[in-house]
């Protein structure tokens, strides 16, 4: 059944530019005030990217072929229940869109969604999840609807954490009446529930018509532009972990998918390896379906519970960023990071500084890993208790980026002391109209400053709006260099 929603009226688009002339003899500098304005909420959900989104290669393309970087925060909570102590609000997606975002992962859960068995709960629905829908959309913010799991269900609590995900009538018959597992012995009983789940076809097929519904329901939800399939899936025990993938999950996900298309065909849709991807890595081959796009976490040096610091030694980040790009690469489909981050501990500032900067290097885009906590000194980018902003992770997490690139975009970084974002395009005749970079006005509040070290570049239009430039270039020239600094 599809839900009703209320949209706000369309806002009207202001935009600051100018028009500059070549110079043959300098290179180009442009200042720019950011001033406040009002965005569109039509089809470019406010943002200038053209949706849905496509896979081209190994890239995420608009409607016009631009290359798309998504980037954005897990919104996470709802697949928990964290936030009956504070539900969502408009505040949260108007920090998210000045953050520079243009997306939100979206945690929800099975458990919450079909409490009994054949009974969706649409009070679960219509006062939790769909709210964040119309909270996204009013600010432009893309959403990724992820179907979670975090130590499988509520009935297992092992000492790293309550879990959640699948609901207790989905659970193998011997957890019946023995509700909740706690304690050490409880990973135990959580893992064989799991690995029991991918031995019983007629969960799998229970699993495969709740997407179903799921993709009747949103399938016409301008804010929803991917679904997430399963998060962090445990393996079947009964093999070998590096064969889970390729004999277990990649039949199933084919399958799931081949569901889902034949009722949404537009949304692109995003598939996981096991949980235990980082230790045994992944065996999936290519998968006969379009805009399918590869998804890894990575909490490289143990800072997926937020409790651990950093040492200095990027060499494992790297290899995790690496292995993910050759992984896609070697399915033939874009890759996302879904999941990233660590805790306020020790020496952070350079695990982030390290990890967006691999990130970067390979040209991918993800989300953090989370909008908040309950604990203030782990991932949570703003306070539990007050929803303040956490300068300490923002101040790296908030960068520039691009966007929507109108050609092939061959490279990006941004350098966190200075603030200086620079990247390098090549025109493609398969891409159109203008280049959007993300300007958060966190990193940029008293203006930028845009340069470029290519002499004689013609920037035919620079124009910058509520946290996003817009540039087009002169065709004639087949490469680009920008470069963007503070004014301040």
């Amino acid at each position: 059944m599809q839900h009703a929603t209320s949209r706000p009226a369309p806002r009207s688009v202001l935009l600051v530019g100018r028009r500059f002339l070549p110079s043959l003899s300098a290179p180009l500098v442009v200042l720019l005030l950011l001033v406040g304005v009002a965005t569109g909420c039509d089809s470019d959900a406010g943002t200038g990217i053209a949706y849905p989104l496509v896979t081209r290669g190994g890239q995420i393309v608009d409607q016009q072929g631009r290359v798309t970087i998504l980037r954005g925060v897990n919104y996470n909570g709802i697949e928990s229940m964290l936030f009956t102590e504070q539900p969502p609000e408009a505040a949260d997606f108007q920090k998210i869109r000045r953050w520079g975002f243009n997306v939100i992962r979206f945690p929800v859960s099975w458990e919450f969604i079909e409490p009994e068995r054949d009974q969706i709960d649409e009070g679960y629905l219509q006062d939790w999840v769909e709210p964040v829908f119309d909270y996204a959309a009013r600010e432009g913010i893309g959403v990724i609807l992820d179907m979670h799991q975090w130590n499988w269900s509520t009935c297992f609590s092992p000492p790293d954490g309550g879990g959640a995900g699948v609901p207790q009538w989905a659970l193998p018959e011997w957890t019946r009446g023995n509700c909740p597992y706690e304690g050490d012995d409880a990973s135990g009983w959580m893992t064989r529930a799991a690995a029991e789940f991918w031995q019983d076809a007629d969960m799998r097929g229970e699993y495969m018509e709740l997407w179903e519904m799921i993709a009747r329901r949103y399938k016409d939800e301008p804010a929803v532009v991917a679904y997430d399939l399963f998060n962090e899936p445990w393996p079947d025990l009964a093999l070998p972990p590096e064969d889970a993938d390729r004999d277990v999950l990649q039949p199933f996900y084919e399958e799931l998918i081949g569901r889902i298309r034949a009722i949404d065909a537009t949304r692109l849709i995003i598939y996981e390896p096991h949980i235990t991807w980082d230790l045994f890595g992944n065996q999936f081959t290519s998968m006969p379906f379009d805009n399918i796009v590869y998804s890894t976490h990575l909490y490289s040096g143990g800072t997926a519970g937020g409790e651990t610091g950093y040492n200095g030694d990027s060499a494992p980040l790297l290899a995790q960023v690496q292995r993910s790009v050759a992984e896609a690469e070697s399915q033939g489909v874009p890759l996302l990071v879904g999941e990233f981050g660590i805790g306020m501990r020790e020496n952070y500032q350079a695990w982030i500084r390290d990890e967006f900067r691999f990130q970067e290097q390979h040209v991918i885009g993800g989300t953090w890993w989370s909008m908040r906590q309950h604990d203030n000194t782990t991932f949570g980018l703003t306070e539990f208790d007050t929803r303040a902003e956490k300068r300490g992770l923002l101040d790296l997490v908030s960068r520039p980026y691009p966007v929507a690139t109108a050609g092939d975009l061959i490279s990006f970084s941004f350098d966190e002391q200075s603030r200086t974002l620079t990247m390098t395009f090549a025109n493609n005749p398969d891409a159109s109209g203008e280049t959007l970079i993300a300007i958060p006005k966190y990193q940029y509040p008293g203006g930028i400053k845009v340069t470029s070290p290519d002499p004689g570049e013609d920037y035919l239009a620079v124009t910058q709006g509520d946290e996003y430039m817009r540039l087009t270039v002169d065709p004639a020239r087949p490469r680009h260099t920008i470069v963007i600094t503070p004014i301040d």
